[in-house]
């Protein structure tokens, strides 16, 4: 009897990279096997967030026995940026922030290295500089970029350079003013959240080598094309002699992303006459030089009228992005996109800026900057609520966007699961509007509820391409432009091969990805890769399945429509015939060598600008409750229990979708509560996990409630859309609201951690 696979898609299904990570064999920074031909590179940065610099000793340093190569930036004068190249390579002359870096060296050993950089000696001579929005919006602030408008991709922008204002966007809808002054509830509240480090337990690191005219890099990194693009531009070479292979990534949350120190591996690689080089920064390195989450500060107005509808918002959304926004711009489009919340509100006036300042770069984490945008507006929310006379839930209920509305001239919301979120945590913590219990001790509790939406943007220079490949030595073997950072992006891919081909799933191999197997100019996404490389894989193994039908069909002269693919096998649903893959890969099917099977899919935005409302794709939408314990004598705060519901459209893996919600849950509690990147003078004085504190199982709550809520998406693979990017978007805003109904105290400063507390409610008593 003929059967056909069992259905596996929707199926709990295995990481199939998990058994080399517990045993060893994969590859992550430091691992990489070069032999004693490998030299190590070290990294001098600036101690200094302003100041202008003279560097002493550097031909000392060259001639110190075992100092193969030593860089300043009198010998590379080059400037990085994917989009504006506001970053140089090394500083030359002037530093605009700490961690910037000065000078790099290739060396025998480690050792070698680090004296070679204690050998140069550097100079500083400070300047004024500024270190959060409202100083470098005075009028008298020194200007971190004041030749910004000179910088290669200015015209990407919307800067006031004059003002350290590094970007704008802007989003508006109707009369605000006018819909304000015809409200009968007007609310106006300040919110923050502080910078935070990127934490990944993998630190930066690769190994670089020049050969010949090809320079490689074996690098762990999120965005290889991209970081390809912009590296090669740095040290103006061809795109085609510049080649990354990515190993296995440790973590990134989006700090692996853009260029940070790949770059100057591959610039001192080139002056080595072809030995390699290995970067691994410590973690001290780690957090005083690689980009921090930038700070933000909202400002958020809401009008509601008697009828509990929000009929306007004005809300500013300043983010302090230090001393480069490029890594940021793609970020603020997504702010903008989702400024108001999921909230149907006629009048709207979004602004969101991105503030230069002396501090570290910038770049985006894990859809962060949504969720710190979201700990203010559902806060802000409630207290409007109150304000009316209101249940936080039903005034959320009254307003949500729906499936059906217009948001944009061109973009109509989908079907979504927005209330389906919110409903399914409330239920899960058992959550009421009121106090469940008079406080009989100094311990009281309360429960909070909070929603969020993320908008799926898709950049129209992205592409996304799949190679599959059959053929007897690998079986099948598949090529990819993504990078599974661990959010099982290769047992994703693997499951889907698995099923629409109907092949065991140990046939099936996912090479690492290799910026070689693609043309120069590729600029792959790096991004929502379930939805792109999805649809890119369907197309791939639509063809790979007609291939090897139409190859068996011809051989068995039999019409293709009589034939299937059932358990590695080809068989005729007319005669009964079957015909091993294995064999036929391996031995052939009589004369000639055994066929080789290949195909490509490929995915290329439709939109070939980058206005709003055309690079918006779909909205994710999330829901989170949280049940906290407050001791109102010391201000100790205990999560008891915290519910996350994502809607992904189709879980095509539950336990996978679970896991992600688990891990965004844990991650929320821990920037929630514990994480704040400290300065001093500009200066990172957070350097490690002692002074830089992440929850460990001692934070984490009593009960933990993932929850996956299905609304398929029209446009994804088999209905699913991308989860692991918002996972977090609301859960700080839970716990606030949870904390204020529990003491009747509003937090709006980010970290809440126990002093913040602790002071408030003594200033409350």
């Amino acid at each position: 009897m003929i059967t056909r696979k069992p259905h596996i898609i929707g199926k709990p299904f295995p990481l199939v990279e998990a058994q080399s990570k517990l045993t060893g064999v994969s590859c992550y920074a430091g691992d990489e096997p070069f032999g004693p031909d490998l030299l190590h590179a070290r990294i001098l940065f600036s101690k200094r967030a302003h100041a202008r610099v003279r560097l002493r000793g550097v031909e000392q340093a060259r001639r110190l026995e075992g100092v193969a190569a030593v860089l300043t930036g009198r010998e590379v004068n080059a400037r990085l940026g994917a989009r504006i190249e506001d970053r140089t390579l090394l500083a030359v002359d002037e530093v605009t922030y700490a961690g910037q870096p000065l000078a790099v060296v290739a060396a025998e050993s480690p050792e070698i290295a680090m004296a070679a950089l204690a050998t140069i000696q550097v100079d500083y001579d400070d300047l004024p500089a500024v270190f959060d929005v409202e100083a470098a919006l005075a009028a008298d602030a020194p200007l971190v970029h004041p030749d910004m408008t000179a910088y290669p991709g200015f015209d990407q922008v919307q800067a006031q350079p004059e003002r350290n204002i590094a970007h704008r966007v802007l989003l508006q809808r109707g009369d605000v003013d006018a819909a304000l002054a015809d409200a009968a509830f007007v609310l106006e509240r300040t919110y923050t959240a502080a910078p935070l480090q990127h934490a990944p337990m993998e630190t930066h690191g690769g190994v670089a080598q020049q050969r010949e005219r090809e320079l490689m890099l074996w690098l762990h990194v999120q965005a290889p094309f991209l970081q390809r693009q912009v590296i090669a531009r740095a040290l103006h070479i061809p795109p085609q002699d510049l080649r990354i292979i990515t190993q296995c990534v440790g973590g990134s949350f989006g700090s692996k992303v853009f260029v940070s120190v790949e770059a100057l591996l591959a610039a001192i690689a080139r002056e080595t006459h072809g030995r390699p080089v290995r970067l691994h920064l410590t973690r001290e390195e780690e957090f005083q030089a690689i980009f921090m989450t930038p700070a933000m500060r909202a400002r958020v107005t809401m009008g509601l009228d008697d009828q509990g509808r929000i009929i306007a918002m004005r809300a500013v959304y300043d983010w302090n992005v230090g001393a480069s926004v490029d890594a940021f711009i793609l970020e603020m489009q997504r702010i903008a996109l989702a400024g108001t919340g999921p909230y149907a509100i006629p009048n709207t006036d979004i602004q969101v800026n991105a503030i230069y300042t002396h501090l570290l770069p910038a770049a985006p984490m894990r859809s962060l900057s949504i969720a710190q945008m979201h700990w203010a507006i559902e806060q802000h929310v409630d207290e409007l609520a109150e304000m009316a006379g209101m249940s936080p839930l039903l005034l959320r209920q009254r307003n949500l966007v729906k499936g059906g509305d217009q948001l944009f001239s061109n973009f109509i919301m989908h079907a979504n699961g927005l209330e389906s979120c919110v409903l399914e945590t409330v239920r899960a913590i058992g959550w009421q509007p009121e106090r469940d219990q008079d406080p009989s001790g100094p311990v009281v509790r309360g429960k909070g509820l909070a929603m969020g939406w993320s908008p799926i943007i898709v950049s129209p220079h992205c592409k996304s391409r799949v190679t599959i490949q059959c053929d007897g030595d690998e079986l099948c073997s598949v090529i990819v432009d993504g990078v599974d950072v661990g959010q099982g992006y290769y047992a994703f891919i693997t499951q889907l091969i698995a099923f629409e081909l109907n092949l065991p799933i140990e046939w099936i191999t996912v090479h690492p990805t290799d910026t070689g197997n693609h043309e120069p100019d590729w600029q792959a996404i790096y991004h929502n890769l379930l939805w792109s490389t999805g649809r890119a894989l369907l197309q791939a193994v639509a063809e790979m399945k007609r291939q090897i039908l139409s190859y068996v069909s011809e051989m068995w002269e039999e019409p293709m429509s009589n034939l299937d693919i059932v358990e590695g096998e080809v068989i005729s649903y007319a005669t009964r015939r079957r015909l091993s893959i294995l064999t036929l890969l391996q031995e052939g099917a009589g004369e000639g060598e055994p066929p080789v099977f290949r195909a490509t899919g490929v995915y290329e935005a439709s939109e070939q600008d980058d206005r709003l409302e055309n690079i918006l794709q779909s909205y994710a939408a999330t829901g989170y409750a949280a049940e906290v314990a407050v001791n109102l004598e010391t201000g100790h705060l205990t999560v008891l229990q915290l519910a996350g519901a994502a809607d992904v459209g189709h879980a095509i893996n539950p336990e996978g979708v679970k896991a992600q919600l688990k891990g965004g849950i844990i991650q929320s509690i821990s920037l929630t509560l514990l994480e704040e990147m400290q300065f001093e003078n500009g200066v990172p004085i957070s350097i490690d996990f002692m002074s830089y504190p992440i929850a460990t199982t001692a934070d984490m709550p009593q009960k933990l409630h993932p929850i996956v809520v299905e609304i398929p998406q029209s446009t994804g693979p088999y209905g699913a859309r991308d989860l692991s990017n918002h996972v977090m978007v609301g859960a700080s805003a839970a716990i606030g609201n949870a904390i204020y109904q529990a003491t009747g105290v509003r937090i709006r400063d980010l970290p809440i951690t126990a002093q913040r507390l602790y002071d408030a409610l003594r200033a409350d008593s």
